[in-house]
């Protein structure tokens, strides 16, 4: 019996219980998330750096050295506001409660009653966890036991902003407010100690400098104050652009060196020496850098910036400039264009509103990159390094270099090798773009329309040699992949075209505008075949090659599916309630995914016309894309910068599902997170297993097959009576039957084996077929001591075969066959007497009709018939026997290869 599995959750707060399951698709994971603005938290152990960043409700541990991704957390109730690490323990604070993570999983969580507003700093302080929150209150807590240790409040004429440790100051810690003054307490005794003037704008960051007494702090008016504590004097000033966001000193041997970043992504390096700018990184992020770290006794500084990328740079020239040594980064802005690229569904093409192009692999995140627009237009040319000067060169902004947001794209990788096989439309763009997904990079072709109107849509041919574009004005243009040359303008609509599919073959083009029709045209001539008219205006179109649908997507809330063999509609699905922002169709075209401005994902199945689930999430879902072999659905969703994951549950549990109505609730989803769901299964399980225990279960609900205990379950020695079942032994075991003596000829020792001088002691053994140890007292002369009368030529194994043919059940002695070696076998069905040839054939004649172990026992008969075929022959007792065997086995072999014959013929009628 299957046993469900209950998800215990006594060490998480009931406000983390996963909501009911969808009935086909489950949360799996997110990519392209790396950082946002909150301070990012570095820590050495051993010989490595660390860094721990925040991704919304969790959090990532990255390698420094390679930016490799070590671990990611799981979910937090809410938004993570502040992070900080002890060796493999991670502090996350969402709003008033700061969650304690070993190794990704949460194991508790560090809260007090008197904090009412959100932490947004936390420090580990050797014993000691320090948070920092809005409500004017710094809250101690021994991150071992989790008590509270003290419990800091400052006074409305001092609202902290920053705090630090200063180092060789036992039990303190300075503490910034927005007043521009700064205090010293003692975290111990829980009073201050020290309070410093004004500096005349709000601290917004403090740092410890290499040198004792010494500290950096950065103001809201862009100032830097270099402060003595000890001494209570200034050692020096300097001013920025903007507020100050980030200090960093270097602690190499070129230690009189400080970076400070501001909130609009630019990095200012300091010679403290001789007192001036070494180096302005113009844009080195594109906005707020909440964090910046060097690395322990080296020149690298590593950043983090509210534009989802983490970088280093490397100080390895001799004027002290940084020049840009590694990255990782993701889409600064949400994406709203995502597409599988590969067959396998390994790789993700995804286009976003920051204007950027990128890959994505479902498998490594570090294969991740950006679409090269050309020289000054990546990342590293944000850096504003002497290596990349691209768009300063021309005196413009970065945006302005690169194209405008992609608003269509379109792929085939058959020609990856060969030629530029992407294509893409642009925002209000004349021009559709070619890019090589092999180089990663810009093509050379520009695709103009020929009408002068902006390109809304674009499609590739299925041979990966033309391209059709679609012009805001009406036409079409079909284009030559390889040459970028025009072949022909097809012009039909009155209106915007909104969507271009091309048939596997070649043959047909089918466009939709939005003067409410979609037109059917000859691909090689570009003449009209036919136009269908739709009641409300298209939005798009999705097409399935392999058998020729296509999804025609409507401002009257419908999605429709055209036949393109039988000219006309087949499927109408009505049920979203705002704009169908995409469509997609699964690999097997049984499914329709859909998703709508209502925040829905809807799945419609095309042979019944019914929907069979639908689930809501958060954000709205701006684009979609089935995997080519239906194992994940991907979606991009409003103000997220990932790119989510959700695994088709059809793939690995049985699904029975059910037509939905509209009274029926939809399934509130939570986003995947970066870590993945390992435990949707169990929860579902659980949540099932609770329906029937509250007697809620319906019949016609979804049936989703419940986790399965695998201590307890055993599997069956023979699924159903009428079905061959072959032995779970390796084929080792009959082959060596059937080849025993070829193996004796093989394995004979070449000369006779010498006596030992000093031979081992070795346990006495009582002679025999099958050789055992002696008893305990057991002499060798007792032997020869035993009587004549217990002397007897019958082995167990025809004593056996005796008893059981007495009793015509031979059960346990087909089972002790199965249990003998190769070698014993042989022996003993040689060793057989003529009077037992018939009780062995009926035990085989027993086991064919029984068809369990069907090769072994093929093995044994072979055997039998080679050793005792003549003396068969010769024993008219047992020919009744010997017919009997026989038919049975014919019987059985044209039985099973009828069923192969007809299995052969099934596969190859699929095949041509």
């Amino acid at each position: 019996m299957h046993h469900v599995k209950k998800a215990r959750r006594g060490d998480e707060p009931a406000a983390t219980a996963k909501p009911a399951p969808s009935n086909v698709f489950a949360p799996f994971r997110a990519i392209g998330t790396v950082c946002n603005d909150v301070a990012t938290n570095l820590q050495t152990l051993g010989t490595e750096a660390f860094l721990t960043t925040c991704v919304g409700t969790a959090f990532h541990v990255y390698n420094v050295d390679k930016f490799r991704l070590m671990s990611a957390s799981a979910q937090t109730p809410e938004p993570i506001s502040a992070v900080g690490a002890f060796k493999e323990t991670t502090f996350a604070a969402c709003r008033n409660i700061v969650h304690v993570f070993k190794r990704g999983k949460r194991v508790g969580e560090l809260a007090h009653p008197s904090i009412d507003g959100t932490i947004f700093q936390i420090m580990v302080l050797g014993d000691y966890v320090l948070a920092l929150s809005d409500d004017n209150q710094l809250t101690v807590w021994v991150h071992a036991s989790g008590e509270v240790y003290s419990s800091l409040e400052f006074g409305a004429a001092f609202s902290a902003t920053c705090f630090m440790h200063p180092h060789t100051y036992l039990n303190k810690v300075l503490v910034g407010s927005s007043q521009g003054t700064m205090q010293i307490w003692n975290i111990k005794t829980g009073k201050l100690i020290y309070e410093f003037d004004p500096l005349g704008s709000a601290v917004t960051t403090i740092v410890q400098s290499p040198v004792i007494d010494v500290v950096a702090i950065g103001t809201l008016d862009g100032h830097i104050h270099l402060h003595n504590l000890k001494l209570d004097e200034r050692i020096g000033r300097y001013h920025q652009e903007a507020r100050v966001t980030a200090l960093a000193f270097r602690s190499d041997k070129d230690a009189s060196m400080l970076a400070s970043a501001n909130h609009q992504g630019d990095i200012a390096i300091w010679d403290l020496a001789k007192r001036r700018l070494v180096h302005q990184v113009k844009g080195a992020h594109d906005g707020l850098i909440p964090s910046m770290h060097f690395l322990n006794g080296q020149p690298l500084l590593v950043t983090s910036g509210a534009d989802n990328a983490i970088k280093q740079f490397i100080f390895d020239s001799p004027d002290g400039v940084p020049r840009l040594l590694k990255f990782r980064s993701g889409h600064s802005q949400p994406p709203t264009q995502v597409r599988f690229y590969d067959e396998h569904g390994r790789t993700l093409i995804t286009a976003a509103k920051d204007r950027a192009l990128r890959t994505f692999s479902v498998v490594r995140d570090a294969q991740s990159t950006e679409m090269s627009q050309g020289a000054g237009t990546g990342t590293a040319a944000a850096t504003g390094t002497h290596a990349t000067k691209g768009a300063k060169r021309h005196g413009i902004t970065l945006d302005q270099l690169r194209l405008p947001p992609v608003t269509s794209l379109a792929a085939n990788p058959l020609t990856e090798r060969d030629w530029d096989n992407v294509i893409t439309a642009h925002d209000n763009h004349p021009e559709a773009r070619t890019w090589s997904f092999r180089r990663k990079a810009l093509g050379d072709h520009k695709l103009v329309a020929t009408d002068g109107g902006a390109v809304k849509a674009v499609a590739m041919s299925g041979c990966g040699n033309f391209a059709v574009i679609g012009s805001a004005q009406g036409a079409l243009d079909v284009y030559n992949m390889q040459s970028g040359q025009h072949r022909r303008t097809i012009a039909g609509h009155r209106k915007a075209v909104t969507g271009v599919v091309v048939d596997r073959i070649n043959r047909f083009v089918v466009s939709s505008s939005l003067d409410a029709t979609i037109k059917v045209w000859d691909f090689k001539t570009g003449k009209e075949l036919y136009t269908l008219p739709v009641p409300a205006p298209v939005t798009q179109l999705a097409c399935h090659a392999d058998n020729e649908l296509i999804a025609i997507v409507a401002d009257d809330l419908a999605v429709r599916v055209f036949d393109l063999e039988t000219r006309r509609i087949v499927r109408e699905f009505w049920g979203h309630r705002n704009r169908i922002t995409d469509v997609a169709f699964s690999p097997d075209g049984r499914w329709l995914v859909s998703a709508s401005l209502d925040a829905t994902v809807k799945t419609w199945d095309l042979p019944t016309g019914c929907l069979i689930d639908q689930f809501r999430v958060d954000h709205v879902v701006t684009s979609l894309a089935f995997s080519p072999h239906g194992d994940y659905l991907a979606t991009t969703h409003v103000d997220n910068l990932a790119v989510f994951l959700w695994a088709n549950r059809s793939q690995f549990v049985n699904l029975s599902l059910r037509p939905l109505t509209d009274e029926d609730e939809v399934t509130e989803l939570a986003l995947p997170s970066a870590a993945g769901e390992d435990d949707e299964a169990e929860a579902a399980a659980a949540a099932l297993a609770d329906a029937d225990a509250d007697g809620e279960g319906n019949a016609g609900d979804v049936v989703v097959a419940a986790e399965i205990t695998y201590s307890d379950y055993v599997t069956p020695v023979q699924i159903a009576a009428q079905m061959v079942t072959l032995s779970t032994y390796p084929k080792s075991r009959w082959q060596s039957l059937l080849n025993l003596d070829s193996l004796k000829t093989r394995n004979k020792p070449k000369e006779p084996p010498k006596k030992p001088e000093m031979a081992p002691f070795f346990l006495p053994t009582v002679a025999g077929l099958m050789p055992t140890f002696a008893a305990d007292g057991a002499k060798d002369n007792d032997v020869g001591s035993l009587g004549l009368n217990k002397l007897t030529l019958e082995s167990d194994f025809t004593v056996l075969l005796q008893e059981c043919d007495a009793k015509r059940e031979y059960g346990v002695f087909l089972a002790s066959l199965v249990d003998m070696g190769p070698a014993a076998i042989d022996l003993e069905i040689r060793m057989l007497s003529e009077l037992h040839l018939g009780a062995f054939m009926r035990a085989m004649l027993e086991h064919v009709a029984a068809r369990r172990t069907f090769e072994l026992g093929q093995s044994w008969i072979n055997v039998f018939l080679k050793c005792h075929g003549e003396a068969l022959s010769r024993t008219p007792e047992v020919a009744g026997e010997l017919q009997a065997l026989l038919d049975a086995l014919d019987a059985e072999w044209g039985r099973v290869q009828r069923e192969l014959r007809y299995c052969n013929c099934l596969l190859d009628f699929v095949r041509n």
